[in-house]
């Protein structure tokens, strides 16, 4: 294990103590080197749960667990940290606050503290898994959005109520001079959440003789918390159909948070030339750094548009119960796409691309993903229309669509910008494929195309959108 990990390693992981000692325990973790010149230890007994460095170009760690399934008791439970670890972090860290921590514009290794404490965050959250705590898709979205630009706030309760979030997902929303004035960019280890599900998992219940006499307390613990949003729960979905479980989207406000978010990566991306060319001679580092912010603008698509034909999934004493979102809230999500997909393209850096060598346009990309992910929420409307949604119909949505798309033909605008017509393409493409009359085609098992020989007028893409290469020639496009 590298010399200067090691703390980190350790206070991540005992930060739980703070957790267990709400609990009514102490000292409950203890990191401790392995012994030297002991022939009887090995870090491949089950008996010993270890944190083990692995000599990988792995840039992320795993747990493992192993559970007596007939208890729940958790015997072994390891980490392993890869080589590469660090690096990765690092990169994260850049990505996601580079526009307001000065100290991140550099090529070179970010400063001690700040390696520490991103590496003490996320090996806090391994070892939360480890104590049997499940990853949990809603605190990230609690915490008021201007409260997370205040130093005294964020110092006091850090980003969200939980370390147990999907991602470690740092403040994208703080200004540079919000960093001035201290506002913290890296989560706390534990938070409020963290206590709660320790004591729901760890704290002994005396009057309880068998497992079953413990329920009624238990479920009296929960019903304390059921209003308490740093208390709950979410589960997370690939369809993205709950507004209130969405990690990696910080605050209550996701309007207000990609404003934010928005305006950050534009700040970015006009000065990333500039802040991270020294020791770039092959522009290799610029090139990954304008990849990843872009690939976060994809994930920030996903995630937020689950406020169209989303519904918020809650859970109380009675069972499950089910709030669809509104037609007013889900014309502002798609109001908020189509202003994205104006606006990204206007992010491109073509100096900086040129200097890069070939490569596709980014800018065109994201707007691309933007309309397919958008027209893509159809299905969950017409879903949510099935149940007694007061939001857009199915068909409502794809005449909003529609509209959007089509009018600058319809208006009789002459020449249509680049956007205009990728919106068209895009919208053309999907109905497409939606529809059945065009079939996706053949697949071999490594995911390429079956050849499938003549003139193909139709050509499906990597985001299942749809290219018409065809049309292309005969001046359509």
């Amino acid at each position: 294990m590298p010399q200067d990990w090691k703390k980190a390693i350790k206070d991540g992981a005992e930060a739980w103590n703070e957790a267990f000692e709400a609990a009514g325990f102490k000292n409950v973790v203890r990191v401790v080197e392995f012994p030297k010149n002991d022939p009887k230890f090995s870090a491949f007994d089950i008996s010993n749960s270890v944190i083990r460095y692995v000599p990988s170009w792995n840039s992320y760690a795993q747990n493992s667990l192993h559970v007596d399934m007939r208890s729940g008791e958790i015997l072994n439970s390891s980490i392993m940290v890869y080589g590469q670890l660090m690096q990765g972090l690092c990169l994260q860290y850049r990505v996601a606050v580079m526009s307001s921590d000065l100290t991140a514009r550099t090529n070179d290794e970010l400063p001690e503290n700040t390696r520490y404490e991103i590496l003490k965050t996320y090996i806090s959250q391994m070892v939360g898994n480890c104590l049997g705590l499940t990853s949990n898709a809603r605190p990230d979205g609690v915490y008021p959005v201007d409260s997370l630009r205040s130093p005294s706030f964020t110092q006091k309760y850090g980003l969200s109520p939980s370390i147990m979030g999907y991602y470690i997902t740092y403040n994208y929303i703080a200004s540079e001079d919000d960093v001035a004035r201290g506002v913290r960019l890296i989560p706390r280890s534990i938070g409020e959440g963290d206590k709660y599900t320790v004591k729901w998992l760890y704290a002994p219940i005396y009057e309880a003789k068998t497992a079953d006499e413990e329920v009624p307390v238990l479920d009296q613990w929960i019903a304390q918390e059921e209003n308490n949003p740093a208390c709950s729960f979410g589960f997370p979905s690939g369809l993205r159909f709950d507004p209130s479980s969405t990690p990696g989207i910080l605050g209550n406000d996701h309007l207000k948070s990609m404003e934010y978010y928005m305006e950050h990566l534009k700040y970015a991306l006009d000065h990333l030339d500039a802040w991270y060319s020294q020791g770039d001679k092959d522009y290799s580092k610029r090139a990954e750094l304008m990849k990843w912010l872009f690939n976060d603008v994809g994930f920030k698509i996903r995630m937020i548009l689950s406020h169209v034909g989303g519904f918020r999934y809650n859970l109380g004493e009675n069972g499950a119960s089910y709030d669809f979102v509104t037609k007013d809230e889900e014309q502002k999500y798609i109001n908020l796409m189509f202003r994205w997909m104006r606006e990204i393209p206007q992010m491109r850096q073509r100096d900086l691309e040129k200097k890069m060598g070939l490569g596709d346009d980014p800018t065109f990309m994201e707007v691309w993903d933007c309309f397919v992910q958008l027209f893509g929420r159809a299905e969950l409307i017409y879903f949510a229309q099935e149940k007694g949604s007061k939001g857009y119909t199915a068909e409502e949505f794809v005449e909003e669509l529609s509209r959007r798309v089509w009018a600058p033909t319809v208006q009789g605008k002459s020449s249509l910008t680049g956007i205009e017509k990728t919106m068209q393409l895009s919208m053309l493409g999907t109905m497409l494929l939606s529809s059945g009359i065009q079939v996706l085609p053949p697949m071999m098992m490594q995911g390429q195309q079956v050849p499938q020989g003549g003139d193909r007028k139709v050509a499906t893409d990597l985001y299942g959108a749809v290219t018409m290469t065809k049309l292309w020639g005969n001046g359509v496009y």
